[in-house]
């Protein structure tokens, strides 16, 4: 960089430092929106859990769980639980 003025080095060092700066602050805002989602996430624990051995005790009734949403395509039966609000297009 032979014939380059101090200044456009001075330049060039602010406008680092502030993209720098810019940067660690987008972190430090990502790293808060980490932390609020993991907590909104282990706050529905418990309803998976009792959710999840809901189905789990009418997996093992021994009951006759016929019905067309049930596949046995794999010699296991499967089926789909669809939770969702009645929100409509209002939420995320």
């Amino acid at each position: 960089m032979a014939g380059v003025s101090s200044r456009v080095i001075k330049n060039r060092i602010h406008s680092l430092r502030s993209t720098w700066q810019i940067t660690k602050a987008m972190e430090i805002v990502a790293a808060s929106k980490l932390r609020i989602a993991q907590t909104h996430m282990l706050s529905t624990r418990p309803f998976f859990e009792a959710l999840y051995d809901t189905v789990h005790e009418i997996a093992d009734s021994g009951k006759d769980l016929s019905s067309p949403y049930l596949t046995a395509g794999t010699g296991r039966k499967s089926a789909w639980i669809v939770i969702a609000g009645d929100r409509g297009l209002a939420g995320g």
